[in-house]
């Protein structure tokens, strides 16, 4: 059975254990007393009519202890060799001798008091020779034994119990026990005290829980769970302005009634409003983009989710200039839905009708009307031609750029209807061997941008096809 299902029940094990007489008595001894040694004072134990020094796994590191012989009781976790003999898991160091007899019924992970003579060995290293085996107290039993010394509402007492138990896992073999079991009891005292300070609305004391969370679990969104009462919200005095400036300080937002880490409110917030927003409602897109765009910093995968919103937004109003801007959709582009005049770059003339020839029912150059794109206004943007047919319809398509291999990527598409009619467009991208098909609306005389997000593959180049068109 794991620590987590005795936990409630160590308390009340160790006081049953104490109160329940000689039978209980976890020391194998009755007599104690102490005298100075080595510069200290030192616990000695009466065991069999003789005097043994108390010592624990972390003084057998200590030269001067190892000086010379000394009659000693050591508590430590055993496990068997395999011929019979015994030692001591994680002080391989430490050679012990005896009469197997005295160990014969033990079993690994079983805690011992060995009473014997220890000796220093060259190379520090040590020698014990067992005289007399005793049980010591299982670890479940100590932990047990230490919490019920601290009053529920001692959180001093309480939080040194928690202290003790996780440095027992620097000395002790099974450290993964002994720091899961430190987690769990400081995570009960936050708790315990978190839920008294909610009854009695105590400020003071939950400002020591978000000190403990953050301190002590080293986990500021614990801090935030702990302060998610409406009361809290709701405390206009200064001290509960300034517990929620520290949450705040501490990377913590408060969403929906609960402080949450500042990515996970933003993201919640995101979806939320992208959800609630309609499809024709294209400057809700635009803003809610800019908004992601904005909280770049903290809001995750912002360029993606602002993206998305700019598509989203596009298919609402193609002509939504703020959009078009933001996609980096210049003039020279976003002229195409307005003027009749063809746009270039300063010094280098338009393309030539024989080089960009109209399509059947299409506006020529000086007829009025939108004109289409051509290689001279789309290459700065990193478009190229990928198909023109003669229904009218022009593609271009954007390859995509990325640092590293397998990362999602968008390979951005262009679509321009000559016509007065409004087109389906069908279309096919090849790219890293997939094939991938869709289909965009766009409005007569007018430019449709779309995209299609792709593991981006060093090797690969995007081939845009043309399919069915339908008005």
């Amino acid at each position: 059975m794991s620590i987590q299902h005795l936990r409630p029940l160590l308390p009340f094990l160790a006081l049953a254990a104490l109160g329940a007489g000689e039978a209980a008595q976890p020391f194998p001894w009755k007599e104690t007393f102490t005298m100075p040694l080595d510069g200290g004072e030192r616990t000695f134990v009466v065991h069999r009519g003789g005097s043994w020094m108390l010592i624990g796994r972390s003084d057998l590191s200590d030269g001067k202890l190892l000086a010379g012989s000394k009659d000693v009781a050591l508590e430590s976790k055993i496990e068997r060799t395999p011929g019979g003999g015994l030692r001591l898991p994680g002080l391989e160091q430490v050679e012990i001798a005896g009469d197997q007899v005295l160990w014969r019924t033990r079993v690994d992970g079983d805690n011992l008091y060995l009473f014997g003579q220890l000796s220093g060995l060259p190379g520090n290293r040590a020698r014990l020779v067992v005289a007399a085996v005793e049980s010591a107290p299982s670890d479940l039993h100590r932990i047990g034994r230490r919490l019920a010394e601290a009053g529920k509402e001692d959180w001093p007492a309480r939080l040194k119990a928690a202290t003790w138990i996780r440095d027992q896992a620097a000395v002790q073999p099974n450290k993964e026990f002994w720091l899961n079991a430190a987690d769990e009891e400081l995570g009960r005292v936050i708790a315990d005290a978190a839920a008294i300070a909610d009854a009695k609305r105590d400020l003071a004391l939950l400002d020591q829980v978000v000190s403990w969370c953050v301190d002590l679990a080293r986990d500021p969104s614990k801090a935030g769970a702990v302060c998610s009462q409406a009361w809290v919200a709701g405390d206009e005095t200064p001290r509960g302005q300034e517990l929620r400036r520290r949450l705040r300080r501490l990377g913590l937002e408060a969403y929906q009634g609960r402080w949450m880490p500042r990515p996970e409110a933003l993201a919640a917030q995101f979806d939320q409003r992208f959800a609630a927003l309609t499809w024709t409602d294209a400057e809700g897109f635009f803003r809610l983009g800019r908004w992601a765009d904005v909280n770049a910093e903290f809001l995750p995968t912002a360029k993606d989710r602002a993206y998305r919103c700019y598509q989203a937004g596009l298919r609402a109003n193609p002509r939504h200039q703020g959009i078009l801007n933001a996609l980096g959709a210049s003039a020279s582009v976003a002229q195409f839905e307005n003027a009749g005049t063809r746009t270039g770059n300063p010094g280098q003339a338009p393309a030539s009708p024989e080089e960009n020839p109209p399509a059947e029912g299409a506006a020529t150059p000086g007829e009025g009307g939108p004109q289409r794109p051509n290689e001279v206004e789309l290459s700065p943007l990193g478009f190229r031609m990928a198909e023109r047919n003669r229904d009218g319809i022009s593609a271009w398509i954007k390859p995509p750029r990325a640092d590293k291999e397998g990362d999602q990527v968008a390979i951005e598409l262009l679509f321009w209807n000559d016509l007065d009619q409004d087109a389906n467009i069908g279309y096919t991208v090849e790219y890293g061997g997939q094939t991938y098909s869709s289909f965009v609306p766009v409005p007569g005389k007018a430019r449709a941008p779309t995209s299609l997000t792709v593991p981006w593959r060093a090797d690969a180049v995007p081939r845009l096809d043309l399919q069915q068109v339908t008005r």
